[in-house]
C-alpha cells in the first residue's frame, strides 16, 4: 500500500511531517557525507607532506635525469634522508630549498 493524499488536516499535517522529516534526513546526510569528504582531502593531504618518495618519484615530479638527481643531492643541491641503503626525499623540503636557490641566483 502507498502514499496518498488525503484532504483532511490530519492527513496534510502527517505528509508535511513525512516530507520535512525526510528533507532533514536526506540534509544531514548531506552535511554528514560533506565533512566526511573535507576530512578525508586534509588527512590525504596531511599524508602527501608528511610522505617521503623514492629518486624515482622525485626525478618525475622534477622531470630531470637520475644522474642529474644524484649529481645535486651529492653537491648539497637536494636535501634528502637516508634510511639504511634507501635515499628518499622529503618533497616539501625539496621543493622549499629549490624556491630559496631559485630566489637567491635570481636576487
Amino acid at each position: 500500500m502507498g502514499w496518498y493524499f488525503t484532504p483532511d488536516k490530519t492527513g496534510r499535517q502527517k505528509l508535511r511531517q513525512f516530507f520535512l522529516t525526510e528533507v532533514r534526513s536526506i540534509t544531514f546526510k548531506r552535511d554528514v557525507n560533506s565533512l566526511r569528504d573535507n576530512e578525508n582531502n586534509y588527512n590525504q593531504q596531511q599524508y602527501a607532506t608528511m610522505r617521503l618518495i623514492t629518486e624515482d618519484e622525485l626525478v618525475e615530479r622534477l622531470k630531470i635525469s637520475r644522474g642529474t638527481a644524484i649529481n645535486h643531492r651529492k653537491n648539497g643541491l637536494l636535501p634528502f634522508v637516508k634510511l639504511g641503503h634507501a635515499i628518499r626525499y622529503h618533497w616539501p623540503t625539496v621543493r622549499e630549498s629549490l624556491l630559496r636557490r631559485q630566489r637567491e641566483v635570481s636576487a
